[in-house]
């Protein structure tokens, strides 16, 4: 959902980047081609430099953009939040529920 991610960085964004960057120094930007490489092998269920899972990852961010947004920017990220509770993309419950095409996604929204 792009209006979850646009809130989520506003969110992010109005917390001192100093701060985030110290938070989260195991995070080397030199690494990114692993990540990426990860995140597809293994979607969120890795450790990034075998330190933190990639949902406590993303659960401390989220927090730290929710804590920055208002009442009603925050009903933004539900999209988000419910990646984080279930630990599922909502590619993740297509490939669960093999689901192949359009007909068959609209026919699982039914």
């Amino acid at each position: 959902n792009a209006l979850a991610l646009c809130a989520f960085y506003k969110g992010l964004l109005k917390e001192n980047v100093q701060d985030l960057i110290e938070k989260f120094n195991y995070l080397k930007i030199e690494d990114i081609d692993l990540y990426n490489i990860n995140s597809i092998n293994n979607a969120m269920n890795y450790k990034i430099n075998n330190k933190k899972e990639v949902l406590e990852l993303l659960e401390e961010l989220f927090k730290i953009s929710a804590k920055n947004l208002s009442s009603s920017e925050k009903m933004y990220l539900t999209p988000l939040l419910n990646i984080i509770k279930n630990g599922k993309t909502n590619a993740d419950t297509m490939i669960d529920y093999n689901i192949n095409s359009t007909e068959e996604l609209i026919e699982f929204l039914s």
